[in-house]
């Protein structure tokens, strides 16, 4: 098992809006990603992005929710 890290988009009621977690092996890539997504998301509801580590087993990714490394949320 591998360790790395995945971000987890969050609506405005709290929910997760993506299904698939990507993994990363550097968190500054994944911080980036997710800062990309948050940039781009136009009105899609997103208005939260935790980042978060996660395990890894090469056919599926869990994030480890409990430990929220960064948040990035929306600009009002």
């Amino acid at each position: 098992m591998t360790f790395g890290y995945t971000y987890i988009e969050r609506n405005i009621t709290g929910r997760v809006d993506n299904n698939q977690f990507e993994h990363f092996t550097s968190f500054i890539d994944c911080c980036n990603a997710a800062q990309k997504i948050m940039d781009g998301a136009g009105d899609n509801g997103i208005v939260k992005i935790q980042i978060v580590p996660c395990e890894y087993d090469e056919t599926r990714c869990t994030p480890l929710v409990m430990t929220v490394l960064k948040t990035i949320v929306r600009p009002h």
